[in-house]
């Protein structure tokens, strides 16, 4: 995956944490960006699995073994989730193309009982990144992170640490 290190940061951004960046949150670390604006931004650390399924964490979700990911450091015990499944999970905020962070929990996981979701169409997390007013920026001008627009299809198939190493720095004029 080809990565451009000099790109504006927009909802549905991916950042793949620099080789030297040495903060144990983000090393290897591939966050999508779900909100950005001129308040901050929130992002869900996607290729961090936990030893934890959906019915470990929810009381609601008993008998869905969907894996969760480790989002971030900020509010460990929240969960949150993306998909791309409008039509079935109504009410969440469209990140980027067929892309959506959040939106109506109960149905959500009706949907995942009646076998109308899987994995493959959504993902849950719990904790995320936070930044506040032009803190990202300044850490992209650092070059802490390096960006890039992807599909919602490498969203999902993105699943371990390892999935880091595919992301390859390339120059914007290239």
């Amino acid at each position: 995956m080809l990565i451009r290190i000099n790109m504006d940061i927009l909802t549905g951004t991916l950042l793949a944490s620099h080789p030297q960046l040495t903060d144990p949150n983000f090393i290897s670390a591939i966050i999508l960006i779900c909100e950005h604006n001129a308040n901050g931004s929130f992002g869900l650390r996607i290729n961090k699995p936990i030893n934890f399924q959906l019915q470990d964490l929810v009381e609601d979700a008993q008998n869905i073994h969907f894996q969760v990911f480790d989002g971030g450091p900020v509010e460990p015990t929240a969960v949150h989730f993306i998909h791309r499944r409008p039509d079935s999970v109504p009410e969440g905020r469209q990140i980027s193309n067929n892309l959506f962070w959040g939106g109506n929990f109960v149905r959500a996981l009706k949907e995942i009982r009646n076998g109308n979701l899987s994995e493959k169409d959504i993902r849950f997390f719990v904790g995320y990144c936070g930044w506040d007013t032009n803190e990202l920026e300044a850490e992209c001008e650092e070059q802490s992170w390096l960006l890039h627009q992807a599909s919602t299809y490498w969203i999902f198939a993105c699943n371990s640490m390892n999935d880091w190493d595919n992301f390859q720095p390339v120059n914007k004029q290239a």
